[in-house]
């Protein structure tokens, strides 16, 4: 038994269907560009499974506060048809269109089971007998119980209808549970109201949130990793009886001690109180007695230490918030473990916020594999939510547990899920299977970019920080500050990430070579631009623009060189005439021929090969030669690092992209 889907409306940036998110049976990865929604989703679960009023008004989608207002006029009609109309079907028309444009936040939960399960506390969610429908559906409402009386007091309040909402909207609304059965096209056919011990009786949900007050500090007074140990007794003492019992019997010797001691050091004080007629009638005696209980004692006198090297005991404040993080986590889930084997006749869904902060890599990389690990181990029926910005978590996950939440097209989000990203005229799924592995071993941050920079080479990925920083110094921009993740993919297999962007839907520039070749005795080689006849570039051939012969490539407008929000940028001339260049090294030397010239000898990677140059003439016409003798490109790059970048000037049709990109 476990939940197969949950479908959010109306909360925050989940608006609708398309919010829907398919969950794993063990574990989901959800992941996505920050504020996308990844949040919410936990929220809207702890909103209803709390038991508290906790929803706010805010909490409703940005889209549907028109449709409150909207009611609002909609009620205006309905209440003159009410007092005029004489045919009680119109009313009735009137008042179910004003009721049913009224917003209220959803929460539609699926859940499968099978006959292995314990079906019989299911028996309140079945709406139908048949034998084959394994699936029972669980709707949570956040809804207005009395719209008419809703807007009557609004009218008479005199306020707008979203002010006296944001301060009144406790009042009129209410959370409802139900069982529910859908047809084909997902409208409710069937409807049994449902309690939350009947929910109760299936699973429980659990939290574990980003802001874990870890005591860092000497002087804190939260030791929370020491209260999660006397948690975790106050919980478990029972299934301990025998330990327990032998613990109180040593208190109680305490107690008798202590309380000898007390009678000798209040004595005097108590003989004062007496002074003053106290304790007066009927000769009462004030006497003090210890009560030192084990669940006493261990409140707020439990202390965790940690023994390094068998030396001193550290106390927790001494070990960083990487390491307390980890642990709080870790005693979380094995808390939660310890009450599914108190109640193992329902499983759990724990939801847990960022589980990387604090943690370095190699943590973050142990902890989803151990946590899948700890759960297979101990067929422990829990079903694990993550939301992440971590990339290393990503690559530690396969493609089937990751959920991507896309922001890209306004105030909702759509749930993309990679378990059913396929790719077209992939049989042997060879594509699929590269960018899984390319993935888990470079780049699982495109997840989390707001954009994202493909890149040929390592002269691109080192030299383009830095003109991006002339672009923006130079054009007043601030793409610097943008979150952008650049990724080297080289333009032989750059072609293959074209469905994966798609699908993720973020904005993309892909900067490659056009590598041109001509044909030499049946075989292609590599040339100059103006001696070749077509590119060899995959990518420009299979994808962007889809052309391949020189001249469509350089007669290529711009909007041939975008598919939707997806641009490719590759060498061209800098001016009507000018030579184009092959690739980027031949591209900066024909963009920058004097600096060639005025900086011979910081040219490290080239040795002695410009001396015969002495004009910039001479550079130019040679450029092609002397970017074939480049062996080593990421000398080449630091060589133009070292000179300055000040020196030297962005080629055009990096510039170009960087302008698209910027937008």
């Amino acid at each position: 038994m476990y939940i197969t889907k949950a479908s959010a409306t109306n909360f925050r940036l989940l608006k609708d269907n398309k919010s829907t998110v398919a969950l794993n049976e063990n574990t989901t990865i959800i992941v996505g560009r920050n504020n996308s929604g990844k949040t919410s989703f936990i929220e809207i679960f702890y909103k209803f499974f709390s038991g508290k009023d906790s929803f706010r008004f805010e909490d409703f989608s940005i889209d549907v506060m028109k449709e409150f207002e909207n009611a609002l006029e909609l009620y205006k009609s309905y209440k003159e048809c009410h007092e005029k109309c004489e045919i009680k079907e119109d009313t009735e028309k009137f008042r179910e269109k004003f009721v049913s444009i009224i917003p209220k936040i959803s929460l539609k939960i699926h859940i499968d089971y099978t006959v292995k399960d314990n079906i019989s506390v299911l028996r309140p969610f079945f709406l139908d007998l048949n034998p084959d429908n394994y699936e029972v559906i669980i709707l949570m409402e956040y809804a207005v119980k009395e719209p008419e009386k809703l807007y009557k007091d609004i009218l008479t309040s005199g306020k707008t209808t979203l002010d006296y909402l944001s301060k009144n909207h406790r009042k009129y609304f209410e959370i409802s549970l139900s069982s529910i059965k859908l047809d084909d096209k997902g409208k409710i056919i069937d409807q049994a109201k449902v309690s939350k011990n009947d929910i109760g009786s299936i699973f429980s949900t659990k939290y574990i949130y980003a802001q874990r007050e870890l005591d860092d500090q000497s002087n804190s007074k939260c030791h929370n990793l020491s209260k999660l140990f006397e948690s975790y007794f106050k919980n478990h003492s029972a299934e301990s009886s025998d330990i327990t019992e032998d613990l109180s019997n040593l208190l109680d010797n305490y107690n008798d001690e202590i309380g000898k001691q007390y009678k000798i050091i209040f004595k005097e004080y108590l003989d004062k109180l007496k002074i003053f007629g106290y304790p007066g009638l009927r000769d009462r005696e004030l006497k003090l007695k210890s009560e030192l209980s084990a669940e006493n004692i261990l409140r707020g006198s439990t202390k965790l230490y940690y023994q390094q090297n068998s030396q001193m005991d550290l106390p927790e404040a001494y070990n960083g918030l990487g390491f307390s993080n980890l642990i709080y986590i870790i005693c979380q889930i094995l808390s939660f473990y310890a009450e599914f084997q108190e109640e193992n006749s329902k499983f759990q869904v724990l939801f847990i916020e960022e589980p990387e902060a604090h943690l370095h890599p190699q943590m973050q990389y142990s902890f989803i594999k151990n946590v899948q690990k700890f759960i297979n181990e101990n067929k422990w029926p829990i079903q694990i939510v993550i939301t992440t910005h971590s990339s290393h978590i990503v690559a530690e996950s396969d493609f089937e547990l990751i959920r991507y939440f896309d922001i890209s097209k306004g105030n909702h989000v759509e749930v993309k899920n990679l378990a059913e990203f396929k790719i077209e005229n992939d049989t042997n799924r060879e594509t699929q299977k590269f960018l899984s592995q390319y993935l888990s071993l470079t780049c699982s941050e495109l997840f989390f970019a707001d954009k994202i920079i493909l890149v040929e080479g390592i002269t691109e990925k080192l030299l383009l920080p830095l003109m991006i920083d002339k672009f923006d110094e130079h054009n007043q921009k601030n793409l610097n500050s943008q979150y952008i993740s650049m990724f080297e993919v080289g333009g032989a297999y750059a072609y293959k990430f074209k469905e994966l962007l798609k699908f993720i839907n973020v904005k993309t520039l892909i900067i490659t070579d056009f590598d041109s070749v001509f044909l030499n005795n049946s075989r292609w080689k590599a040339c100059q631009v103006k001696t070749g006849t077509k590119t060899s570039n995959k990518t420009l051939k299979e994808w962007l623009p889809k052309k391949e012969t020189k001249d469509e490539l350089l007669n290529c407008s711009e909007n041939e060189k975008i598919d939707q929000n997806i641009k490719v940028v590759y060498q061209i001339p800098e001016e009507a005439g000018f030579d184009c260049g092959r690739s980027l090294e031949e591209a900066l030397i024909l963009k920058n021929p004097e600096i060639f010239i005025n900086h011979k000898s910081s040219f490290l990677s080239l040795e002695d090969n410009l001396d015969d140059y002495s004009t910039e003439q001479e550079i130019k016409e040679s450029a092609y030669e002397i970017a074939s003798k480049v062996t080593n490109k990421t000398d080449f790059s630091l060589d133009l690092i070292m000179i300055g970048s000040d020196k030297w000037h962005t080629p055009k049709y990096i510039q170009d992209g960087l302008t698209w990109i910027e937008q």
